[in-house]
């Protein structure tokens, strides 16, 4: 008998290479389905923007806007995308003002430096675009926890954003400063040793989940204190969402009443 299931792709989301590098063969290897995988590197939730209409709506649309655009330049359908990923670095994102500080140990060249407990800047002006950074950033990331589908020409896309905290590399590597040289010779080489042996990466990023796995719970903490610059992470759980995306309808009856 032919097997005629169909296959599922899904639009991958990252910030970067070493995202990209580590979380496509991740995804493809392990997934029980045949799960194709495209990737648009770029930052969203902390991308600067002046409209006037609420968090919520604009970062919405700028998601909406990024995912239509990959899937018009790919030449697909929308209604063939079975899911989109969205792996975010939390690089402090949600710490009080407070724990961003100047530091005379930080060069003007470095301008940042991340740690465990604070961010340390080299002068006040960078130290007022991270506060400003991560107030940004927060809100979007806040506004878009109740959002599980990007609509593309009328067809409602499942969504879920999974976070890597502080970063990628803190995650993989315990180190929170590298340099983009550095985190990639370290991620080439650490995708090198594990392809076929997908099961012990998954294994590593199990050890910095947060709360048993519940997602919503996972968001809740690494909102609280300095999580943000620690080393946490939710991603195990974005092969619950590959298998079966929460059901959307019940969770954007409030979004799509805004809209």
């Amino acid at each position: 008998m032919t097997n005629t299931t169909r296959k599922k792709l899904y639009l991958l989301i990252v910030e970067g290479g070493t995202d990209e590098a580590l979380f496509q063969p991740l995804i493809t290897e392990l997934s029980n389905s045949d799960v194709r995988v495209y990737t648009h590197r770029t930052d969203i939730f902390s991308e600067f923007t002046t409209l006037p209409t609420s968090s919520q709506q604009s970062i919405r649309n700028r998601i909406q806007k990024v995912v239509k655009d990959k899937i018009n330049r790919l030449n697909l359908r929308p209604k063939i995308i079975s899911g989109i990923i969205h792996i975010v670095d939390m690089d402090g994102t949600f710490i009080p003002n407070s724990q961003v500080i100047i530091s005379p140990t930080v060069s003007l060249k470095d301008k940042k430096r991340y740690t465990t407990n604070v961010i340390e800047c080299c002068d006040v002006l960078k130290q007022r675009e991270l506060i400003d950074r991560n107030q940004r950033k927060a809100s979007n990331h806040r506004s878009m926890l109740g959002v599980s589908q990007i609509t593309v020409d009328r067809i409602a896309i499942p969504y879920r954003s999974f976070f890597m905290s502080s970063n990628t590399d803190h995650i993989m590597f315990n180190s929170q400063n590298l340099s983009i040289d550095d985190k990639n010779d370290l991620m080439d080489d650490y995708i090198d040793e594990h392809i076929g042996r997908m099961l012990d990466v998954l294994n590593h990023l199990k050890q910095f989940m947060i709360n048993d796995g519940d997602y919503r719970e996972t968001w809740q903490h690494i909102q609280q204190g300095t999580n943000s610059l620690n080393r946490f992470t939710n991603t195990p759980l974005l092969f619950d969402f590959i298998k079966g995306p929460i059901d959307a309808e019940k969770t954007e009856s409030t979004i799509e009443a805004q809209s």
